[in-house]
């Protein structure tokens, strides 16, 4: 009888550790590899871990920043559009190159980032930055899951790797660009931009043609 008492405590546990693993993750949602789980430690609590995502989709950022598509089939010059292969599309997949996005490629097809489910459960458009009724967008999945934070113009608690959001005069999100390099000035702070191909440009060059901003501090 106690062994038949042992063996039903251990099936018991069983989904006890699933249900614990599974909080684990949601609390450091630093994922990596399509079609595993690997959980890693939060980057803002190892230094080390989180340098080398950073360094990760920085570099993918700074390959990619003048592809005309997925594919780099061909490349534009410095300014010139990428209809192909913009902006918010640019961002996700220099973050999921990092491990970011859990489940999702780099390298995807373009419907697995345009329907994308979650671990909350809920479907985002990860080409999207401006709200849209019934869409959900890269930055409010970010937002949402609290894998990122909005932190405002405030780069002394930036990091590169993060992303900045611009909004229109309404206030409502309209580009996204991701950050290569951060410092305490706007000027020498730069970024990477799809929309119209940019490779470490000045922050407040992008800034000029929009109202206002907010970065999103991943980690």
């Amino acid at each position: 009888m106690a062994r038949k008492r042992f063996l039903l405590l251990g099936l018991g546990i069983v989904p006890l550790l699933v249900a614990v693993l599974f909080a684990f993750g949601q609390m450091h949602p630093h994922l990596a590899t399509y079609g595993t789980m690997r959980t890693v430690t939060a980057p803002s609590m190892n230094p080390s871990v989180d340098v080398a995502w950073r360094g990760t989709a920085v570099d993918y950022a700074d390959d990619r920043w003048n592809c005309w598509d997925v594919s780099c089939s061909s490349k534009v010059g410095e300014g010139d559009a990428q209809p192909n292969y913009e902006c918010a599309e640019f961002v996700a997949r220099s973050l999921a190159k990092a491990g970011w996005i859990w489940n999702l490629r780099a390298d995807a097809p373009l419907q697995d980032y345009e329907h994308y489910q979650a671990l909350d459960g809920n479907y985002y458009d990860l080409l999207l930055i401006t709200p849209t009724p019934g869409l959900r967008t890269l930055a409010a999945m970010f937002l949402n899951l609290g894998y990122g934070t909005n932190i405002g113009h405030h780069l002394d608690q930036a990091s590169r790797g993060d992303f900045v959001v611009f909004l229109d005069g309404n206030n409502v999100a309209q580009h996204t660009v991701i950050i290569t390099t951060v410092t305490s000035s706007r000027a020498s702070t730069l970024i990477d931009a799809h929309n119209n191909a940019h490779y470490h440009l000045p922050l407040s060059d992008e800034i000029a043609g929009f109202s206002n901003y907010y970065i999103v501090h991943v980690g």
